[in-house]
């Protein structure tokens, strides 16, 4: 995959897109996910971006539905650069959050389940059960659960998660910042298990070997950027952003550009 990255100075970012390509559908049920003639294309369902200078680590999670300018005169959500292309989401996110990245990393269903599974699963805290039909989620206790592949995809999938309260379902009142904040904690859970084996050289390779044969990546990020990206640990926090009234989109603000001077982002990146 060839892009064309920004010049920074400000350290090494690894941009990180979840594509909801159909292409490649992980072991279980694959009937929840449709097929690619049914949905063509991919679009971003979650997008990470890790920031590492002078050994200070930073990661933001980032709405797919926060309103990005890939190219002068264009304003889409972005979830839905990367349906346009992969350099599309890149100079989105310099244009408009000023992220340069140096690296690209889309991870599709398969590659992220499998990559769960190589680590044995993850564990995350939920405040309650939850489930989503449409996205094949079910967890039936609250607190610290653990997920293997499939159910950690669900989980950052849901777009109408209900929670178990007092014995009813209820639906989320914000399934949206729902979905990035889970994208965050399964991430995190994801970076602290390789985090455990980083002294466990087999280990790590294995988990490289297995991202490498399944991830796609940009050429200039080879398997030595992998294991670099493994080692790489921080909680990871939900940019905030202004919800635009009567639609699913939200709009960069304060809030955001505090938030992303705080991780590293100086807002000077230009395509």
């Amino acid at each position: 995959m060839t892009v064309d990255f920004p010049a920074s100075s400000l350290g090494t970012t690894y941009i990180i897109a979840g594509s909801d390509s159909r292409s490649a559908l992980p072991a279980g049920n694959p009937n929840v996910f449709g097929s690619a003639a049914a949905v063509p294309g991919q679009r971003a369902d979650v997008v990470i971006v890790i920031h590492e200078f002078k050994g200070r680590v930073s990661i933001l999670s980032i709405p797919r539905d926060i309103l990005v300018s890939p190219s002068p005169g264009t304003l889409v959500r972005l979830t839905l650069t990367l349906l346009m292309s992969p350099q599309s989401l890149v100079d989105g996110l310099c244009n408009t959050l000023g992220i340069a990245g140096e690296h690209l990393v889309i991870v599709n269903f398969a590659s992220f389940a499998d990559i769960v599974n190589v680590l044995g699963g993850v564990t995350v805290n939920v405040p309650h059960p939850v489930r989503d039909p449409m996205a094949a989620l079910y967890i039936a206790n609250g607190g610290v659960v653990h997920l293997n592949g499939f159910d950690a995809l669900a989980l950052v999938r849901s777009r109408n998660p209900q929670w178990l309260v007092n014995g009813h379902w209820v639906k989320v009142a914000d399934g949206s910042q729902q979905r990035t904040e889970w994208a965050g904690k399964v991430l995190e859970a994801i970076l602290a298990s390789a985090h455990d084996i980083e002294w466990n050289p087999l280990a790590l390779q294995d988990l490289a070997w297995t991202a490498a044969g399944s991830l796609t990546t940009d050429h200039g990020t080879g398997l030595a950027d992998l294991i670099d990206l493994g080692r790489l640990h921080a909680p990871v926090v939900p940019l905030p952003a202004a919800p635009i009234a009567k639609t699913v989109a939200v709009l960069e603000d304060g809030a955001t550009r505090a938030a992303l001077r705080r991780a590293g982002y100086e807002g000077s990146c230009h395509v």
